[in-house]
């Protein structure tokens, strides 16, 4: 059975902003290494939490599509209480 609308959408924009969220990474890298080497480092260490929720966004999404009979309540509850966990 295939994914509903809902479900498709929430996967593609889980898949969005995992991407996004990775091109921010990237950028922030290089800007990194033009600065000087404690605030570089600070950088890098942000950088690296970033990439760990780019993994967990992809993970999500990647749930959604395997799990797409599951209540996409459920599933956009769950995104939503991580997602904010990480905002603390």
């Amino acid at each position: 059975m295939g994914l509903n609308k809902p479900t498709q959408e929430l996967r593609r924009d889980l898949k969005g902003i995992a991407s996004n969220l990775e091109q921010a990474c990237i950028d922030l890298s290089r800007l990194a290494q033009r600065i000087d080497d404690v605030d570089g480092l600070a950088v890098m260490q942000m950088v690296s939490k970033l990439y760990e929720d780019v993994d967990r966004l992809v993970g999500f999404a990647d749930e959604v599509g395997v799990c797409g009979t599951r209540n996409d309540t459920y599933i956009q509850a769950r995104v939503l209480l991580v997602w904010n966990a990480n905002l603390v």
